[in-house]
């Protein structure tokens, strides 16, 4: 690839950066809560998708659309034409395209309940075992052996790292 490619396709990331500084923005100045700012991202996530996907199509049905207007001026219409012609709606694009959008968000719906039934499962075994440690009185017994160490607050947050710190390189380690 050349520079220039790279470069060029930097431009194309331009509309993305700026949804992001749009969602993000929107948070820190307060102007929308983070649910909000979320909804919206998502909903320009696609319509992103939506253009990227089917911009030739939409740029050809839009130019043959407003080309219809008498009130534009020659140079305008002109350049809708040419639009038009050099971008031509082919017979079962709109079909094709729309069968591939709805394809997709089947995908990412059912991708999306795969995951958030993963994490109910794992809150639900991770409350349930809370509810019988509690129950047999472990958490306690646990924090009073604990505390028997006598160490002050950086040392048992010292301890805690190295312990988290070695359980995440078991885990990694042993399949």
């Amino acid at each position: 690839m050349s520079w220039r490619l790279r470069i060029v396709g930097l431009f194309s990331l331009v509309p993305i950066g700026l949804w992001i500084f749009t969602v993000l923005g929107s948070i820190y100045l307060g102007i929308a809560t983070p649910t909000e700012a979320a909804a919206t991202g998502v909903t320009g996530a696609f319509v992103l998708a939506l253009v990227g996907n089917s911009g030739r199509l939409i740029m050809s049905l839009a130019a043959r659309f407003v080309s219809r207007f008498p009130v534009l001026p020659r140079l305008v219409r002109t350049r809708l034409n040419d639009i038009q012609a050099t971008r031509p709606v082919l017979p079962g694009q709109v079909r094709h395209n729309f069968d591939n959008m709805v394809r997709l968000l089947r995908e990412s719906f059912i991708s999306t309940a795969r995951t958030s039934a993963m994490i109910l499962l794992i809150l639900m075994a991770a409350f349930t075992l809370q509810f019988a440690f509690a129950a047999v009185r472990i958490s306690v017994d646990m924090a009073e052996w604990v505390a028997s160490f006598d160490l002050s607050e950086v040392q048992l947050v010292l301890v805690l790292v190295v312990f988290y710190l070695v359980l995440g390189t078991l885990w990694k380690v042993i399949p």
